[in-house]
């Protein structure tokens, strides 16, 4: 069984859209679910994977798991 690894961000569309192409289109249930599904049998699992380092802040049980650092936070926002 194949398993497939789809990039979050600017590559995420155009990969789409190549998938299409071919006529396996991926699916998911919406733009911030990390896992997509085709209909193919020989396609196990499909994830999409975010760079870590694009993750501004994790909050876990309503704290910061990974707090941001303003000055970046700032930076992306205004870029």
């Amino acid at each position: 069984m194949l398993r497939l690894v789809v990039p979050k961000g600017s590559l995420e569309q155009g990969t789409f859209q190549l998938f299409e192409d071919a006529d396996l289109a991926l699916s998911r249930s919406s733009d911030v679910d990390y896992r997509a599904t085709i209909d193919d049998p020989r396609v196990a699992d499909v994830r999409i994977l975010q760079d870590k380092n694009r993750i501004l802040a994790i909050m876990k049980d309503g704290k910061f798991h990974k707090a941001p650092r303003m000055n970046e936070a700032r930076r992306r926002l205004t870029a």
